[in-house]
């Protein structure tokens, strides 16, 4: 913008002087009315723009008012409708399974004429097993996802599916008692009716495509304990509806909110007792001493004894592979061969064997490994 001369100056100041005067002269003779009435009439160009903003105000504070208290609701139910629909399809892939093995062994066919420099290649076909139950599959593939809905789509399904299918092409060692005539020009056929007794004695290659097993795919891909507990737990939950699924164990006090009371989560730590690092196998919830423990689920009572580390401890058995164990008790209150209900009293928090203060140690063990109890807790 310009910068104004010294004459223009003078000339606003002069119009100033004069707006100031018609709203004094106004404002004399007919009130704050007659002073409101000039003012406008020589500032309008400025005050209805803001008179606009300022009327437009409530407006925008009544149009914001929903989202402010109650958030985007219209947003996440476009979410949770897409997350609905997304397991769906991911459900019509899964049921889908057996078509998908059919396709991959035929693709291995295909692979391997691929590679063959010349049409086709001279080969005896063996397979070994068959598909999977699809309920291993479905736990397997969740759990290598990281149960992340956004990996499982058809091509990742398949993927998955690829590498539960693996095969093995080697050249055959010669046999001159071999007899017999092969059409060995022709490698296609209907890979579902492959019979292993349909060998081809004059083939130069063995190919062995094979059908995985769950304990197979474990060893063959390196899986953790803890990942091979969660795949079991959660092929129990899909095939048989689980004993307990994660999430929904009761609370271990009553009327408390004991997780401010957590003392040392699962993990690594440095023990309080020896001073070295190693594996805290559950968490320590800090509670007076008598307190009542609760079971959080129904079960068997499987161990109720003493010991140097664990102190007066209990052990609750609720099928599936699922055991939970509450350490340092003062009391036990039940006894080995117990049928227990869910939040039933079973001890009483203590402080015995390896302990530095009252608290309850709770372990969650899957198919006798510990895994972090937090995640099955309410």
């Amino acid at each position: 913008m310009a910068k104004k001369s010294g004459m223009e100056r003078v000339g606003d100041l002069a119009q100033l002087a004069k707006a100031l005067k018609d709203i004094i002269k106004a404002a004399l003779r007919g009130g704050w009315h007659a002073a409101l009435i000039a003012a406008l009439k020589h500032y309008w160009i400025y005050l209805v723009p803001i008179a606009i903003l300022i009327l437009l105000i409530p407006i925008i504070i009544i149009c914001c008012l929903p989202a402010m208290l109650f958030g985007f609701s219209g947003s996440e139910d476009k979410d949770v409708n897409a997350m609905t629909v997304q397991a769906e399809t991911i459900k019509s892939h899964y049921d889908q399974y057996d078509a998908y093995c059919r396709q991959r062994v035929a693709e291995i066919e295909t692979e391997i004429a691929n590679e063959s420099d010349s049409e086709s290649i001279s080969y005896e076909l063996t397979v070994e097993g068959s598909p999977m139950d699809v309920d291993w599959f479905i736990a397997l593939h969740s759990v290598s996802c990281g149960n992340d809905l956004r990996l499982m789509d058809e091509e990742n399904i398949k993927g998955f599916v690829a590498k539960t299918i693996p095969y093995n092409l080697v050249e055959k060692e010669s046999d001159s008692s071999g007899s017999g005539s092969s059409d060995s020009g022709d490698s296609t056929h209907e890979s579902s009716e492959i019979q292993e007794d349909s060998s081809d004695a004059s083939a130069a290659y063995l190919l062995t495509i094979t059908y995985l097993t769950p304990r197979q795919y474990f060893d063959t891909y390196e899986f953790s304990d803890e990942d091979r507990n969660w795949v079991e737990l959660m092929h129990k939950t899909i095939s048989e509806g689980g004993a307990i699924p994660p999430g929904e164990f009761g609370a271990l006090f009553e009327d408390s909110d004991w997780r401010y009371n957590i003392t040392s989560d699962y993990g690594y730590r440095i023990d309080p007792v020896t001073g070295e690092r190693k594996l805290h196998k559950g968490v320590d919830i800090q509670m007076p001493s008598g307190t009542p423990i609760c079971a959080v689920g129904s079960g068997t009572v499987t161990t109720a004894r003493y010991s140097t580390s664990y102190g007066y401890h209990i052990i609750v058995d609720h099928g599936a592979g699922l055991q939970t164990l509450y350490a340092h008790c003062s009391e036990l209150l039940v006894t080995v061969g117990d049928e227990i209900a869910q939040g039933q009293y079973i001890g009483r928090v203590g402080s015995t064997g390896d302990s530095t203060g009252c608290h309850c140690h709770f372990e969650v063990r899957v198919n006798g490994q510990c895994v972090d109890p937090m995640g099955y807790l309410p």
